[in-house]
């Protein structure tokens, strides 16, 4: 039986603190924050994709969706995968209730592990009225001119998804 103290003080430190960064490392969000997180369900479309959020149970699932059935959000040829959830931040929206501001996913760039740096995935959500109005997803990336050439440059790649 899992203890529900877990759940009790990260609700109890939002409270009292307002922003909360909360880490689930089972990737699992506490049943309290089972409503706030299933606000976020649905499919988001890209120009490379779509993102889709869902839940099961308490566990949040982060899916790309290519073009011909792809899963992988680099391109096809890596074979990325999203893994589980590992951090998200929580907020006061304007009008008081509780959004997910930001969250954090494993990322396993399986055959592209030599240039993408990045073993996690982090989305900046944002809203309009209340709803959310697009997600940024931000992966680090590293590129290495080539053999013999120790200069390489570093940065994010950025795909953006909204919710039509």
């Amino acid at each position: 039986m899992k203890s529900l103290l877990p759940s009790f003080l990260v609700i109890s430190l939002f409270l009292l603190t307002g922003c909360k960064v909360v880490s689930t490392p089972d990737g699992t969000i506490p049943e309290a924050y089972k409503e706030v997180a299933a606000k976020l369900e649905g499919t988001y479309v890209g120009k490379t994709g779509n993102l889709k959020i869902s839940l099961d149970g308490t566990t949040p699932k982060l899916e790309f969706l290519g073009p011909n059935g792809s899963t992988d959000i680099l391109g096809g040829e890596c074979e990325s995968q999203i893994g589980r959830l590992s951090q998200v931040i929580a907020d006061k929206g304007r009008n008081g209730e509780i959004i997910v501001t930001w969250a954090q996913f494993a990322f396993n760039p399986k055959k592209c592990s030599a240039q993408i740096g990045g073993r996690s995935i982090e989305l900046s959500i944002f809203y309009n009225s209340g709803k959310v109005k697009s997600i940024s997803a931000s992966i680090f990336h590293e590129t290495r001119q080539g053999p013999g050439d120790d200069t390489m440059t570093r940065e994010n790649l950025f795909y953006t998804f909204k919710n039509l």
